[in-house]
């Protein structure tokens, strides 16, 4: 059986508060997040235990019913924290700047109407995808 932090009576593991002193038990931070769809009338409620370390992601019905829920530890709670929280502005572009040098690197390409100097790097590398797959191309020679 568990104690009461505050005044360390025996309390019921169930229990959110010491009936002794009202102390809280469970300490958490609890956020609810509204669905993108206002229609849909959905909610998502995150709770992260403080004690445990875990956060609990409980989708929420337009009754008030929960639908849904996960628990995460902190590990994968800080890796799903990366995943969605704000891209950092340029990285997109600093991305498609990488993607383009390799293929430059990689791909020698003629610049359009330069017909001088047919095997010069230079132009338009192409879209991300062609960039992409040239970059998963073995490289001319051999691995």
């Amino acid at each position: 059986m568990a104690r009461c932090p505050h005044c360390e009576r025996e309390v019921e593991p169930e229990f959110r508060f010491c009936p002794g002193c009202a102390e809280p038990l469970r300490l958490k931070l609890v956020e609810f997040f509204p669905g993108a769809d206002p229609e849909e009338k959905r909610s998502l409620r995150v709770s992260r235990y403080l004690e445990t370390g875990q956060v609990r992601f409980s989708v929420w019905d337009e009754t008030g019913t929960v639908r849904g829920a996960v628990s995460l530890d902190d590990d994968e709670a800080e890796r799903l924290a990366g995943f969605v929280g704000p891209a950092r502005p340029g990285r997109r572009e600093r991305l498609l700047e990488d993607l383009r040098a390799a293929f430059l690197l990689r791909r020698p390409r003629s610049v359009p109407g330069d017909e001088e100097d047919p095997g010069s790097v230079g132009g338009d590398p192409g879209t991300p995808a062609e960039v992409a797959g040239v970059l998963d191309e073995e490289p001319a020679g051999g691995p």
